[in-house]
């Protein structure tokens, strides 16, 4: 039996991430991070809570949802902050199961909690260096890829 191509396999998509961040750098931080994961990852951005909706609708809509793997949530967003974002997701039949990691600054005790109560499946402190958010993607990553199962939306 032949083995496959490996360019083949290189060009394989394991999954693609939503983030929804407004903070170039962040967004920057998170593209070289997940760039650099073993993990072949699509990444699409958003700036908002109502641009995630949107996007969500629109790939639901176009039967292009299955391949959303995860979705990494800022809390301080324009327009509909994170919280909002997440009590919308989880009221929403056809996308509640999406994981979603919370990624903020805040280590304030009830934001936290918050978030946690309006549906986020992790919460983590984003890291002041390149290298610690590095370190941080990259745990997410492997988590959400290699180790929990995947949730397959209908």
């Amino acid at each position: 039996m032949a083995d496959s191509d490996p360019l083949e396999q290189k060009n394989t998509i394991d999954g693609t991430v939503l983030v929804v961040e407004d903070d170039e750098e962040d967004i920057f931080i998170l593209r070289r991070a997940l760039n650099k994961s073993p993990i072949n990852l699509d990444m699409d951005i958003v700036q908002n809570g109502q641009e995630a909706i949107d996007y969500l609708i629109a790939r639901h809509e176009d039967r292009t949802l299955s391949d959303l793997s995860l979705i990494l949530l800022d809390l301080n967003l324009p327009l509909m902050d994170g919280h909002a974002f997440l009590k919308w997701l989880r009221n929403e039949p056809r996308f509640s199961a999406l994981p979603v990691v919370v990624l903020t600054t805040s280590r304030e005790p009830e934001i936290i909690k918050k978030a946690y109560r309006d549906g986020a499946n992790a919460v983590v402190s984003k890291a002041d260096t390149l290298e610690g958010m590095m370190r941080i993607v990259d745990t997410i990553v492997q988590f959400w890829f290699k180790t929990a199962q995947k949730y397959y939306l209908d």
